[in-house]
């Protein structure tokens, strides 16, 4: 059996830069995440999977991405027939020639209003949310100067990302303002993304 095949992904797994996010080594080959993703298809549905952990999630794929929304009906994108809403991604995997580029992670509902106000958010969104923690502690929900004791960061305004700096690598983080730290200082943490080295 490959290591891809024994892999067990879970809402709990930690976050490793430039390795893997929710158990999903970057690397792996499409077709062997598509055998793993079958342990957790909810039985009798076709497109609805639970990962220990974590909430029940609707997966979408195209050519390029697999996604996995929120089904919560606090939010108004989700369950949408239409593609993909921006309040309801829960995991993004990145796909490019046959095997898992990057793997991402979303605050679900993180560009509502009441966020973009005030900095803060319902425990919900949290507890709906991917619930792994970076070696360092931090997580989705955390602010993003949370990270300056261990790297800098460099705000991307074409991007609207911060890129840790190479030391720490392997990570693109988000936040809710789309602002660098200068103008915006409190913001949380809404996406976090491994990438490859």
């Amino acid at each position: 059996m490959t290591k891809e095949i024994e892999m067990n992904v879970n809402w709990n797994c930690p976050i490793v830069p430039y390795e893997s996010c929710a158990g999903i080594m970057l690397g792996t080959k499409v077709a062997d995440l598509d055998k793993v993703l079958q342990k957790y298809k909810v039985v009798g549905t076709i497109d609805l999977f639970h990962f220990p952990g974590g909430p029940v999630l609707r997966k979408e794929e195209n050519m390029e991405y697999i996604s996995f929304l929120s089904t919560d009906a606090r939010f108004g994108g989700a369950g949408q027939e239409d593609g993909i809403g921006i309040d309801d991604r829960s995991l993004t995997i990145k796909i490019s020639n046959g095997v898992v580029l990057t793997v991402t992670v979303w605050l679900v509902d993180c560009y509502s209003d009441d966020i973009k106000k005030s900095s803060k958010f319902d425990a919900k969104n949290l507890d709906l949310s991917y619930q792994g923690r970076l070696p360092e502690g931090m997580r989705l929900g955390d602010r993003v100067d949370s990270f300056l004791p261990y790297t800098s960061m460099h705000y991307d305004s074409g991007d609207e990302w911060f890129y840790v700096d190479e030391s720490y690598g392997g990570l693109i983080v988000g936040g809710q303002h789309a602002l660098d730290l200068s103008e915006s200082t409190d913001q949380i943490i809404t996406m976090l993304r491994v990438i490859p080295d």
